[in-house]
Parts: C-alpha cells; structure tokens; sequence
C-alpha cells in the first residue's frame, strides 16, 4: 500500500468570526499546474492522501471528507459519536498495512484509531496515567498488523500505545539516551525507521523494529530553536528543516547542508525527498551505488570501462579495444552492461541515459549469455518514465517508484488525471490485455464526457458512439448506467440505442421505465427469458385491462403470455419468470 505521491494539496485558513473559519484547498499537479480549488466552512485540522488518491480532510468537529483531484466531495465519513462529543484537536493521516487510515486524539487526551477509512472500526487506544496535557508531538507506526501510535509527553517520557492488545508500553531507555524532551519526530515512509528531535538540538536515528530497541546514532545539531520540518529521504538520511537551510544527517552521522532561498516545503517519498517552493520542486535522493562506480573519478569499475570503450567506439579510436579486453579479461562484460542498463533507469537526464543504453548495447554485442528481457524492460519504463516527467503531465516518477506502482498503476493515474490517449498510448506500447488497457481507459473517457455539462447530451452521445465504434468489447450498458447515476436519463436511454447485448440492454430500459422499447428490442433479440421478464414487470405495473391492451401490441410478446396462460389452465407447471437476475 505504500504508493508513491506525485500532487500537492495547500490549506489556507481565514477566521470569518469567531466561531466559524473558512478554509481554502488548492490542488496542484507536482509541476505547479492548478488541478482544482474548492471552500470549505469547517474547520480543517489535517489533510493528506489515502491509498486511492482521494484527498482526506480531518475536521475538528468529528467529520472526515474525502475529495477527488478535481475538488469534488466524494463522500462525507462520521467518526463515533464519543470523538464528535468530544472534538478533534489533533489528526494524523497514514497509509499503512490495511490501506489509509486515521489517528484522532480529541480534547479529553484521548487516542482514536481507524486503520482503514473506507472501512471504519473504531479502535479506543489505552489512556496513559497522568496524560492530561497535549503531547509534546506523536506519530503513527502502521508497518505491521499491530497499528501503534508512539508519543512524547512534557515529563520526558515516550510510550508506545498498542492497538492490538489496547496496551502501552513506556520506552525506558530512550529516556537514559535522551534525558531530554522530544519535541518532533519523523517516520520513514515504510514506517521501519524513526528519528527524534529533543530541545537542546539532539537528533536521534532509530529503527522502529521491537518498540525502538536499538538506535544508530545521535547527532547534535547545535539548534535549540523550533524546527520548521524533520523528514527522512527513503531511509537514507534524514532532512532537517531550519531558518533558511535544510541539514541531512545520515545513518553514520555524514551531514550535508542545503541552502534554501524561499519558503519550502518537505514531502516524503519512498525513495526520496521532495523540496517544493513556491518557483520550483526538486528532488534529492540518494545517489545509487552502481552510478558512483560507473561516473566517479578515477573508477576502473567494469561499467565505467564498457562506457569508455563505448565513447572511443563512436570517435573510432582504437583504444576502444583495450577497455574492452580489460572487462573480458575479468569475465565481466555481462555485469557491465546490467551495470549500465541499472545507471540508466536512475537517470533524469535523457541525454545521459542515451549514452548508458549505447554502452550497454555495445558490450551486448560481446557476450552471448545476455537475457535480452532486462534490456527490453528498461528501455520500455525509460520511454513511459520521461513521457510522463514532460511539464504537459507532470508526474516526476523515479525508476524505483514506478516498479512499486507498477504500469498498471501508473494507468489508472493518468485516467484520474484525465490523460486518457498519453494511457492509451502506453497501453498499446506494452501490449496490455485490452481488459486492462483499452476498454477500460475509453470506459473511464465516456465516463468522464457523461459529467460534462457543457455539451449537449446528444453531441456527448455522438461522441462516444464515434470514439468507440472501432472497440467492440466496450460495453454501452455499463456508460449508461453511469448516467443514469449522474441524473441523465435522456442521455442514458440514447446510450443504450448503441448497445448490442439485449441481456444488458433491457434490464437498464426497465429501469428507465422505458418499458415499450425494452419490449421491442426483447422481442428482436428473439429471447424468451428476456420476453417474458419485460412481460412481467409490465403485468406488476399495469391494471389488468391497461396490460391486455399493451401487449396486444406486440404479436410475439402477446402469443409468448397465451401460450403461458394456457399451460396454467391445463394444471401444468407455469414456469416462473424472476426480475432479479437482470435488475
């Protein structure tokens, strides 16, 4: 469930009066581009996103919406009335084992958990002794089935509150380590490490695993002041945001130090970091490893010669040769052109991932144990990864994030993200079952043209009949029935003109109440079954006269319930016609 995030969603608040705020909530793309915005008269306390990209907001009086990327409320969540009662002073928003879920902790100090929002079980949370203030700061350890909330309190003491057993646990000898107060800490996105702030401007980096046994260090900063962030880079380093620059610190205690000139932002990923400002965002990661042996100065890695042999290849100098026997000599040819094909899928740079594929290609030529699978696949997520890092699309995914997403999960995001031919054209790249791939991203197209409100409903009728003339697996009953959720009856009814399976076509225009056209096309489609149920729902709805008189209409239909009739008077079984099945 731990997906990679690739939007932005900014909260501001204005006090109208005294009781009432109004909270505005800009939704951008990770280029800047401005998806949606929409107003809000309640009071916000905490926003993030779940599993299913919905955008979650956590109110102060016991109520959680959940909106989509355009800013449309999706649904609207009631908390227990115990938490309504009491009200919501602080919220934490976490994906984790069972999918996103939210911590509470209300003005009676007391600590809620939902592991799963789509799915509410209330979890009260052990009440710990003498806990009657605010804690100093708290987070959410969601990395196994046991959720665990870990907080820091004013005397000095952190504990661990379990949800399993509805126990706690205090952490005695983090206090001997840090004989200070923890005033902020942060978990890594897969919730394994943590990392702790104290007020004299010590930081310690731990592992989670066994309520925070052991640590790796503890570094002192020298800042007593309040930090503005502390997030980890994958579970490299972790970024400390002060005044005007952010500090990494690693697991063995290496630092760098990155000046900021603006106003910035910290945003956690798998695999990285995110620093957004107000002109621009950057990415900073860790440098992968088989990058440093191919490109540092001075390297006679096996990669780093294929390369070079590769670049006196193309100006056709014969030294091109030697490097090439160096990696042969070795036996490791193979190894140097994975080394290659591993530095390109890590790259940004297009012009850089060019020149590792060539080098690659080149010392393929050289061995005959090469899978020519590996190659395939990355030139394959190369080509969809700098697709959707253009500004148009703006979703910067690293290699790493797109395997954990995967090409299937990257489509589904262009199609929430309305990039409906960028999926189409991915789909036909890597040859996707049109289940996955076609039919299902013009299904989601034709749903997305049935809420168009600014088109009239038989020029979105035309629409879709052209675009999806040439897919015959596309199912019309299915964009029909979306309209008929959106209100669009009409809309829905000349949908279902286009729909050549009578089994889904007439079950929709009963519901419609279309009753005479769905006796039509029942009859055209020469099944009885589908006669007969039409023949029902119109014998459930009509006098008996009003009945006789309609289907005395339709010959077929009217010999279909006489023949029906008479088998009854005969005292032979009449067979019985249920709605059930195709309502």
């Amino acid at each position: 469930m731990l997906l990679p995030f690739f939007h932005l969603a900014l909260m501001s608040k204005d006090n109208v009066s005294r009781k009432q705020t109004k909270t505005t909530i800009s939704i951008y793309s990770a280029m800047g581009d401005l998806l949606s915005a929409f107003t809000s008269h309640e009071d916000i306390l905490q926003i993030g996103w779940s599993v299913k990209e919905d955008l979650v907001c956590i109110q102060a009086n016991g109520f959680v919406s959940l909106y989509d990327l355009s800013g449309a409320q999706i649904n609207t969540v009631t908390l227990d009335q115990e938490i309504r009662d009491a009200k919501v002073i602080e919220g934490r928003i976490f994906n984790g084992h069972y999918g996103t879920g939210i911590a509470i902790l209300t003005t009676s100090f007391t600590f809620y958990l939902y592991n799963n929002i789509y799915e509410l079980k209330i979890r009260r949370l052990a009440e710990l002794p003498f806990f009657h203030t605010a804690p100093l700061c708290w987070d959410v350890i969601s990395s196994d089935k046991d959720t665990k909330l870990i907080v820091s309190k004013e005397d000095k003491e952190v504990a661990i509150l379990k949800s399993l057993d509805v126990s706690y646990q205090i952490i005695n000898h983090l206090k001997e380590e840090l004989p200070e107060a923890i005033t902020m800490m942060s978990l890594s996105f897969d919730f394994t490490h943590i990392c702790f702030f104290t007020e004299s401007g010590r930081l310690m980096l731990a592992k989670t695993e066994n309520n925070v046994a052991s640590h790796y260090s503890v570094f002192e900063t020298d800042c007593k002041k309040k930090l503005k962030q502390l997030a980890w880079c994958s579970n490299d380093a972790v970024a400390v945001h002060l005044e005007d620059f952010i500090f990494f610190v690693d697991l063995n205690k290496n630092w760098l130090k990155y000046p900021t000139y603006s106003t910035v932002q910290l945003v956690q990923e798998i695999d990285c970091i995110r620093v957004v400002d107000n002109q621009c965002q950057e990415i900073i990661k860790k440098v992968e490893s088989v990058a440093i042996e191919i490109f540092k100065i001075g390297s006679f890695s096996s990669g780093a010669n294929l390369l070079e042999a590769n670049r006196l290849f193309e100006l056709q100098n014969h030294r091109a040769d030697d490097y090439i026997r160096l990696v042969q000599d070795k036996k490791e040819m193979q190894r140097a052109v994975n080394m290659c094909l591993e530095a390109a899928g890590h790259e940004f740079n297009i012009a850089t991932q060019k020149m590792l594929l060539r080098a690659a290609l080149f010392g393929k030529s050289f061995t005959h144990q090469m899978d020519p699978k590996y190659f395939v696949d990355i030139c394959q997520k190369l080509k969809i990864l700098n697709a959707i890092r253009r500004p148009s699309v703006g979703i910067p995914l690293t290699f790493y994030q797109l395997e954990v997403l995967t090409t299937h999960g990257l489509i589904d995001r262009l199609i929430e993200r309305r990039h409906f031919l960028l999926a189409l054209r991915i789909a036909a790249f890597l040859k996707i079952a049109p289940e996955e791939g076609d039919i299902k991203i013009l299904t989601k197209w034709a749903f997305f043209k049935v809420r168009q409100q600014d088109i009239s409903e038989e020029q979105i009728a035309n629409d879709i009949a052209n675009k999806l003339q040439h897919y015959s697996g596309v199912s019309y009953a299915e964009i029909a029935n979306q309209a008929i959720e959106y209100g669009r009856k009409n809309l829905a009814i000349r949908l279902l003109d286009f729909e050549l399976k009578p089994t889904d076509q007439v079950p929709l225009l009963l519901k419609l109440k279309q009753y005479r056209i769905a006796l039509q096309r029942a009859i055209e489609s020469g099944d009885t079954n589908l006669i007969h149920a039409v023949i029902l729902k119109l014998k459930d709805i009509h006098s008996p006269m009003e009945f006789i008189m309609s289907i005395r209409e339709y010959p077929v239909a009217y010999a279909l319930y006489q023949k029906v009739r008479g088998r009854g008077r005969d005292g032979r079984k009449t067979p019985h016609f249920s709605l059930e099945c195709l309502m």
